[in-house]
């Protein structure tokens, strides 16, 4: 658009300050606070410069050694790639420690910079809100209650969060080991949040002792430890039990856009889990493969990641819908 010559006009710049958190976490024994600095630059009448930028702030209620502090960052980078949807890293970290004088008159904390080396990534510097999974508005009312979960089920469901991420954080993995990797994450979910066996320790050992007496001495010794090995696991869930359970604690909209036909869905990922484990070669034509593999892999994230996002109290509506909205999640879903 040309502006006549003889027309003055007025440019403004204006920036609206983001919004910002403070949550204490009493039972964990830390605030973690978001905070945000604003930087500019130039002359003002030739070029101006912003620079924008938010931190997470993380103050323990007593001293802390420096590995409390790393697994909280750790923690911390796992929760905003779950809510997010892309992997987040650590991109500078700030210490602060006793006050120090500084001159005769004037004392200020200590600062410590810290120095560490991690993975070479490729960051997505340019992610807007409406391309995030749940953005932060959508659950700022309670984001102290979230971020408490997460921490309060941290130990608990370490082994889903080593797994699931882990599949962030190493793009480059063969596709049979993505889906291995997230498969045993929602087996270790079941095992974690609902148990999966069909009786009591107690009442199964003298059926497991039936089993193992039964088995034939004539066999090779290896062979009968063997045996005895598959027994031991006789009285737990199969995984397609897990999954099948998994599924029903959704609301049936919510599963019927994961997996159109429940059953196949569910047999299809085990049948393809078993050719990846043993390479039986019964299974090796009904197994996933290549782009059939990839999109099983986007739907057991989804799937995932629902899971997580109700553990930490998020409402499914709000979760379902929020992704129904994010174009990357919505194309899976119609695939």
């Amino acid at each position: 658009m040309e502006i006549p010559k003889d027309t003055k006009s007025d440019w403004r710049l204006t920036f609206k300050w983001p919004a910002e958190f403070n949550a204490n976490l009493e039972e964990f024994g830390c605030a973690i606070e978001s905070t945000h600095d604003f930087n500019t630059g130039g002359d003002l009448i030739r070029e101006a410069h912003w620079k924008s930028k938010a931190y997470l702030k993380i103050t323990p209620t007593e001293p802390k050694h420096f590995e409390w502090y790393w697994g909280v960052i750790y923690d911390l980078c796992n929760l905003l790639t779950l809510l997010i949807g892309e992997t987040t890293y650590i991109n500078y970290v700030k210490a602060f420690g006793d006050e120090v004088q500084i001159s005769p008159y004037k004392k200020s904390k200590e600062t410590i910079e810290l120095y560490f080396t991690q993975k070479k990534y490729v960051l997505n510097k340019n992610i807007h809100y409406y391309q995030m999974i749940l953005p932060y508005s959508r659950i700022s009312k309670n984001i102290s209650d979230v971020l408490s979960l997460w921490f309060a089920k941290a130990q608990h469901l370490r082994s889903v969060y080593d797994l699931f991420f882990g599949t962030f954080y190493n793009p480059g993995l063969y596709l049979q080991f993505q889906f291995l990797s997230l498969m045993q994450a929602i087996e270790s979910f079941h095992r974690v949040t609902k148990g999966g066996k069909y009786l009591s320790n107690e009442d199964w050992q003298p059926y497991r002792a039936t089993l193992a007496s039964g088995i034939s001495k004539e066999l090779d010794s290896g062979h009968r430890e063997s045996l005895k090995s598959r027994i031991k696991y006789g009285n737990e869930y199969s995984l397609r039990k897990r999954i099948g359970e998994l599924l029903e604690t959704l609301d049936e909209s919510t599963s019927s856009l994961l997996t159109p036909t429940d059953k196949f869905f569910t047999g299809v990922v085990v049948d393809t889990r078993n050719y990846l484990t043993h390479y039986d070669d019964e299974l090796k034509d009904v197994a996933l493969k290549d782009a059939d593999l990839y999109w099983a892999n986007q739907r057991l994230k989804i799937l995932i990641t629902i899971l997580l996002l109700k553990e930490i109290g998020i409402p499914e509506d709000l979760i379902v819908n929020s992704m129904k909205e994010n174009n990357k999640i919505s194309q899976i879903f119609k695939k």
